[in-house]
């Protein structure tokens, strides 16, 4: 397989390892901007790649050899200043546009997924931008959020993660949605096994848990990297081998009447995104999910504007 990385920083040079640590790639198209840069983080990869049970090639590429790849990942934005990831529209936008503007349904046959910020945004004008049918366009979306719920859950049960399964929807943001109502731990609804073994804890402590999490990552280090590459090859690698499983990502999605994305547990397959999954949310939670919908609406409709 083919695979494209837009973006050599600290989030794109840890997408490629974890690629090449899971063996999803025979070729790895590299594009960046900064070319000393690039060579350098090409040589570095490469040597740390013997070590592993594969043995890609690392390209130093241009655009237009992105055009021939299976998928291609987005890294690139503008310098992140803030923890509101909507703030990083402004200046990414015409980044976004410069790379994409060449790329059109006729000339490139592959998938894209977006991990730049705000992800459901930047998706949304990637398709707009290339014309793509939206099914190939998809983001990392609160697949990593879902992660980091089920983390926090875990510490706060103490209970092992692989006995959680913790869902987030919503956006990629401040709106995005904890869905209790669709937990459950060793198979048992949240809220039963709360109840059963009398635990209480503080919900808005949990939301801002993890919501904040990659911010309170990046303030410290300067980037959030590992929990990224991982997420990315993860979802690679259901393309790849066509899981066609269900998982929270960003994918387009019907609002009022016009596309939009957002994440919704969906199925991955060869081709992109396939179908939404059933989806029953609390009163709450879909009033608070239909929020983050006419947020991501609003903004695009001033994109489109």
């Amino acid at each position: 397989m083919k695979i494209g990385v837009i973006g050599l920083g600290h989030v794109g040079a840890h997408v490629v390892s974890a690629i090449v640590q899971k063996n999803l790639a025979s070729e790895l198209y590299l594009y960046d901007l900064n070319e000393k840069k690039l060579i350098a983080e090409i040589n570095d990869l490469e040597q740390a790649s013997l070590l592993e049970d594969t043995n890609p090639r690392f390209i130093k590429a241009n655009l237009e050899d992105l055009l021939y790849c299976d998928i291609v990942i987005n890294t690139a934005s503008k310098r992140i200043i803030s923890g509101d990831r909507l703030k990083e529209l402004e200046g990414t936008k015409e980044i976004i546009y410069s790379l994409f503007k060449n790329f059109n349904k006729d000339n490139f046959k592959g998938i894209i997924i977006n991990i730049s910020n705000p992800c459901d945004i930047i998706s949304y004008l990637i398709h707009k931008i290339t014309g793509i049918e939206s099914k190939r366009i998809i983001g990392t979306g609160t697949l990593l959020d879902s992660i980091r719920f089920k983390a926090v859950l875990s510490k706060k049960l103490n209970v092992s993660p692989k006995d959680i399964y913790a869902l987030v929807v919503g956006e990629h943001g401040e709106s995005q949605v904890n869905a209790y109502s669709n937990c459950n731990v060793y198979g048992i609804n949240l809220e039963k096994y709360l109840e059963i073994n009398n635990i209480e804890f503080n919900r808005n402590e949990i939301k801002s848990l993890v919501s904040q999490a990659g911010w309170d990552i990046f303030s410290v280090k300067g980037a959030t990297e590992y929990g990224i590459g991982s997420v990315t090859a993860y979802l690679i690698d259901c393309i790849k081998n066509d899981k066609r499983i269900s998982i929270p990502y960003s994918h387009s999605y019907i609002y009022n009447g016009k596309i939009i994305y957002i994440s919704t547990p969906a199925l991955l397959g060869e081709e992109g995104y396939i179908v939404d999954s059933p989806l029953v949310l609390s009163e709450v939670e879909n009033q608070a999910f239909m929020n983050s919908c006419m947020l991501i609406s609003g903004i695009i409709e001033e994109l489109n504007a």
